[in-house]
């Protein structure tokens, strides 16, 4: 009889022992579980906080890669405005040459008719001297056309700043009121740009003063 209680008494104690054992498995599972509870909240947050800096990290790519092709087409309109620049800039001292070219052959031709005119003397030489007085002054017309413009000088003041005093001559009638240093002949012509600064000065001859 005692033996039946002493096992029945051990039972109740290995019952008890795996009763004891069992609710602690269940607290420790249960403690896992919310754990995990609390790990997937907040890999859950990790993830959406990855998202969030990826979105961000695309678009923040996609600003950089279109402000680069935005720099990138203007300095390729950079490029292309100073490769314009060059070639207009190339073509403005192209046409400066040309031009400058036509006016040295222009005022060659006037100086050469000049001289021929200065050359020819009676009759003949007077109907000469009529058509190429025109040629002449053609010549002059076409140099005020590309801006130049011939010095009145004839009868001024002889002024260094626009004219060299080639030569000097008596005057064949002495008078009062004169003007002093008198430019009596042209033998080259001057011009001036239209900003009326001296191209070319004029070579003159002068009247000779106190005689």
């Amino acid at each position: 009889m005692n033996l039946l209680f002493w096992r029945k008494d051990k039972d109740d104690a290995r019952h008890e022992q795996l009763a004891a054992q069992l609710t602690a498995i269940q607290d420790g599972l249960a403690n896992l579980s919310e754990r995990l509870a609390a790990d997937a909240d907040e890999w859950q947050e990790i993830s959406d906080q990855l998202a969030k800096l990826a979105r961000l990290q695309y678009k923040s790519s996609q600003e950089i890669t279109g402000r680069l092709a935005d720099v990138d087409q203007r300095l390729a309109a950079l490029a292309a405005a100073q490769a314009e620049t060059v070639v207009r800039e190339e073509t403005l001292q192209s046409l400066a040459w040309q031009r400058q070219y036509l006016v040295d052959i222009l005022l060659q031709q006037l100086d050469e008719l000049d001289r021929a005119c200065a050359g020819l003397n009676g009759e003949t030489g007077a109907a000469w001297r009529e058509l190429l007085t025109t040629w002449a002054e053609r010549l002059v017309a076409a140099l005020e056309a590309v801006g130049l413009y011939e010095l009145n000088v004839t009868g001024q003041t002889f002024d260094p700043a626009v004219a060299n005093a080639v030569g000097s001559i008596r005057r064949r009638q002495p008078t009062q009121g004169t003007v002093p240093y008198e430019v009596a002949e042209v033998v080259r012509r001057g011009f001036r740009d239209g900003a009326g600064r001296v191209v070319r000065k004029a070579e003159v001859i002068t009247y000779q003063e106190g005689e």
